[in-house]
């Protein structure tokens, strides 16, 4: 195997015999070069039960190096071979082994597995390949020598966990029973490279591997932290004994469906990962022993594990299917196990692991024939430097179980969680019955329990009796405030009501007819009184509104005005030139009511009209942005507004007197500043944009009107606490939201107004402003949670098969109960495609009519105290300030320009402020002119 004329002269006057590592240890070595100290050892601890004799035991370990050349091996790098495997001719038995002297109390409180992970972590000579690979520890009581401790540390190059057993065991029989083990028929670790080379010459396995592994897309490591503590805690993996019951079933399984029982711990591992990452596509690291079948190859001491990627896809609920297909795969795989795994990742281009979590049944037993009465328990530990594995071990017939997890990734709460659901889904298996997603006790939690959020809230009464009935309350309190004027409840109904009985006139005058619930009216107006005027009129009236911002370009405008047919629309006569133009372009007629016209409503009465809409009817349809290049309006009903507004948990209406609205009336966030003033009794203070965009004026307006509560985009947010001084203010209670917020920043705020409340909330323009929310006190956790479910909403988060998914485990988050909106207006097919039938609903819920689920397209987990933590998108939506934005709308729309042939756009960031780029592709020959892409 190596051309000896290509060695030094060193090289043949020190060693015996001198060949290359296998291609798994050469992955070994390269990654242990890659750190400070190994990642990759094996070792192994226990008691003996006799006394100790140093004479006895060097000489009994000679006979060992004499036998495993790997013990009296070294490797060096070279410049031909990588590295080498060099035997070393000298060698003293002495080098080998420590000796260290311990009081009674140190012995007695002596970790084994600690020892070891803290030599490797600070001995130069056990983590340098060219000093020694293997060191034994003998640990001494020295007040009483009747008994002493072995611990043995192996660089992984040279040993696997057969190794250390045989090891272990062969050392022990002669130590105690002067039983020399038979080294006859045993073969030279050489032997087994030269095998390894052989099947590497061999086309057949490299085609299997890359057919098994087709499109395979590898998966990120699992990391499940309880981050509702900010120093959650790791322990050392939990070794669980397997219930003797689950094993004698899985033992009359096996029979039945003549397998191995490993296939079954297999089955039980392939379905916890499947789970955990709601993936059916697992490939899982199959640790093989890849000794030759040839007599004698077990007595041989040195590395043959290799991790074969056993890849299981589809969806098995039934277990017995499962077995199946597991065994049929693993008949296939083992037919080409030599072939390392090594050169499997090469010819994939992987540059990590392939398997998210190995799979290693253990069933030697050798040293444990000494177990109870000459040692105490054999341990095997060790480093590993991949993701996750788990172990099964057969001890003289009893199962034990052992998950471990690359440090830093999994927390006590999750290891043992993680422990739980593997003996769950094991149980499930042996049952023989369809394998359930969750534990009885989470799914009850997950379910029900955490959705137990009964509200109470007038469902009945629509928003315009409402809102009369608290003008009954507080006449003379004033409602709405915007710059120098004001307007008390009774002054802000009376002007509502002429204008709405306005409206019923002129659509009676237009179309010959009464004005009907759900008809559609447009809002086209500035920011101001007349804003808040007309869309309490247009609820009087009968109506729904449909708020358009004269910031709109024309284009947007007029599709909304189209797709909703529009008949009606409410402006200011400043705009009517323009909106006259654009009109002229739409199919159907549409009649113009200038609000600010002096004479417009001086023929109406000012009493309250006659209701015409219900509860169930439409309250407005807000659009926001759209995949198709074009925006869908969302229709929301007035029971879901009601349902927001009154009796929540997100903000105490007792504590509120007056509320800055800072959102335009085209972003649902308005509904909260206007709704939940209006109909608890509060004063709204509409604040003009440039107030709100320049901080200074911002903090001025906020003091100066005497602001309690507000909420805001968590982009403004973030400028507001950090650069606007708010100690001159009246402000007592402050909701953010709408995009990810930082978690330092938010706890730095916190520390800094000690005196404010501050409220994290959630929820899409589908389930009216917010579905959740997190009051913040001292910010300990290391996450910031969108919360929990408000009061008559339920969470749902679940697989891409609509499964409820475990705790800590991501997920898509569905959202039903009270609030939800009707669907998308002129949009059957995304209605139906977003809101979806409830599989979870309760009689009372079908009793309520809460019957459907909004599919948010929200990726969450579950934290462990029932509060949902916000993730990513799982589409190419953004949120930018607070507004939601298809990346497609924007998209289509440079494509539709004349000298755009492909555009591209992507969410950037900027200290701290997210911003949209565009890249663009020019039709062939022509030259951008940025002018026009000002005009779009």
């Amino acid at each position: 195997m190596v051309d000896r004329t290509q060695l030094s002269d060193e090289d043949l006057s020190h060693f015996e015999d001198v060949y290359p590592v296998s291609y798994t240890q050469l992955g070994i070595i390269s990654e242990n070069l890659k750190h400070e100290h190994l990642v990759h050892t094996d070792n192994f601890h226990f008691k003996v039960f006799h006394p100790y004799s140093h004479t006895k035991l060097l000489a009994s370990l000679n006979v060992l190096l004499k036998r495993h050349e790997l013990l009296h091996s070294i490797i060096h790098d070279h410049p031909t071979y990588d590295f080498l495997i060099g035997e070393k001719k000298d060698y003293q038995v002495e080098d080998y082994v420590v000796v260290h002297t311990l009081i009674s109390e140190d012995y007695e409180a002596f970790d084994g597995e600690a020892f070891g992970h803290e030599k490797f972590s600070i001995d130069d000579v056990i983590n340098d390949m060219g000093q020694t690979l293997f060191q034994l520890h003998v640990i001494i009581n020295e007040e009483d020598t009747s008994n002493f401790t072995l611990v043995g540390l192996f660089n992984h190059v040279i040993a696997d966990g057969w190794s250390l057993n045989l090891f272990s065991s062969q050392l022990m029989n002669m130590y105690l029973y002067d039983k020399e083990p038979s080294f006859v028929d045993s073969m030279k670790y050489a032997e087994f490279i030269a095998n390894e080379q052989e099947c590497v010459a061999r086309d057949n396995s490299r085609e299997f591997w890359l057919d098994h592994l087709k499109d395979y897309e590898p998966k990120p490591h699992l990391e499940l932290r309880n981050t509702i503590e900010a120093n959650s805690i790791e322990v050392d993996a939990l070794l669980v004994q397997v219930d003797p019951t689950f094993i004698e079933n899985a033992h009359k399984l096996c029979e039945k469906l003549h397998i191995n029982i490993d296939i079954i711990f297999m089955a039980a591992t392939y379905v916890l990962m499947s789970r955990f990452y709601t993936s059916d596509d697992i490939t899982l690291g199959y640790i093989q022993n890849n000794r030759p079948e040839t007599i004698g190859s077990e007595n041989t001491f040195g590395y043959f594990l290799n991790p074969i990627p056993l890849r299981i896809n589809g969806q098995h609920n039934d277990p017995i299917e499962l077995l199946e297909k597991i065994n049929q795969i693993r008949s296939q795989v083992l037919n080409h196990k030599l072939y390392p795994y090594p050169l499997i990742q090469k010819e994939l281009g992987a540059n990590g692991t392939l398997f998210n979590m190995a799979f290693n049944y253990i069933s030697f037993k050798g040293i444990d024939a000494f177990s109870g009465k000459d040692i105490d328990t054999y341990i095997n530990t060790g480093l590993e430097d991949v993701p996750a594995y788990v172990e099964v071990r057969d001890i003289n017939g009893e199962f034990y179980i052992q998950l471990n997890f690359k440090e830093g990734s999994v927390d006590a709460y999750y290891q043992k969680y993680l422990t739980e659901y593997y003996l769950f889904y094991l149980a499930s298996i042996l049952s023989e019955k369809p394998i359930k997603n969750l534990m009885l006790e989470d799914h009850k939690k997950i379910v029900s329990t955490w959705n137990q959020t009964e509200a109470t809230y007038p469902k009945d009464k629509n928003l315009q009796l409402l809102f009369e009935d608290q003008v009954k309350k507080t006449p003379q309190s004033i409602a709405l405030v915007f710059e120098n004027e004001k307007l008390t409840y009774h002054e802000l109904n009376v002007r509502a009501n002429k204008l709405a009985h306005t409206i019923r006139a002129q659509y009676r005058d237009e179309y010959g007819t009464d004005l009907q619930p759900d008809t559609l009216i447009a809002l086209y107006l500035d920011r101001g009184l007349e804003m808040v005027i007309s869309i309490l009129a247009v609820l009087k009236s009968g109506g729904a509104y449909v708020p358009i911002s004269p910031e709109y370009p024309k284009n947007r405008t007029t599709y909304i005005l189209a797709d909703i047919n529009a008949t009606l629309l409410l402006t200011q006569q400043h705009h009517l030139e323009r909106l006259d133009g654009w009109a002229s372009e739409l199919d159907n007629s549409l009649v113009f009511i200038s609000i600010d016209h002096r004479d417009f409503s001086s023929l109406q009465t000012s009493d309250n009209p006659e209701p015409v809409s219900s509860a169930t009817d439409l309250a407005y349809v807000i659009y926001t942005s759209g995949t198709t290049g074009k925006p869908k309006g969302v229709m929301v009903e007035q029971a879901a507004v009601t349902s927001f507004v009154i009796n929540n948990n997100y903000l105490d209406a007792k504590d509120v007197n007056v509320v800055a609205s800072l959102s335009s009336h085209v972003f649902d966030g308005f509904i909260f500043d206007l709704f939940f003033s209006l109909l608890n009794g509060k004063s709204v203070v509409l604040l003009k944009k440039e107030d709100v965009l320049e901080l200074p004026a911002l903090v001025r307006k906020l003091s100066y009107h005497h602001v309690d509560s507000l909420f805001v985009t968590t982009a403004l947010f973030n400028s507001l606490m950090v650069n606007g001084d708010l100690k001159t203010t009246s402000l007592r209670n402050i909701l953010f939201g709408g995009e990810a917020s930082n978690i330092k920043q938010v706890a730095d705020i916190i520390r800094k107004y000690p005196e404010l409340s501050f409220t994290h909330v959630y929820g899409p323009t589908e389930c009216v402003v917010f579905a959740t929310a997190c009051r913040l006190s001292s910010m300990s956790a290391a996450v910031l949670p969108i919360g929990k479910a408000l009061p008559g909403k339920s969470l749902y988060i679940l697989s891409s098969l609509n499964k409820p998914v475990p705790i800590g485990v991501p997920g898509e988050l569905y959202i039903g109960g009270a609030g939800l909106a009707r669907g998308y207006y002129n949009n059957p097919a995304l209605t139906s495609e977003r809101f979806i039938d409830n599989p979870f609903a309760t009689q009372s819920d079908i009793e309520k009519g809460d019957t459907r689920l909004y599919k948010t397209g929200d990726l969450v987990r579950w934290l462990p105290d029932g509060n949902v933590e916000y993730l990513a998108r799982n589409d190419f939506q953004v949120k930018i300030n607070g507004y939601r934005i298809e990346l497609g709308e924007i998209e289509s729309a440079l494509t539709a320009l004349p000298d755009v042939k492909q555009a591209a756009v992507i969410e950037r960031e900027h200290q701290g402020q997210k911003y949209l780029a565009a890249y663009l592709m020019q039709q062939g020959g022509l030259r951008f002119k940025l002018k026009c892409f000002a005009t779009h």
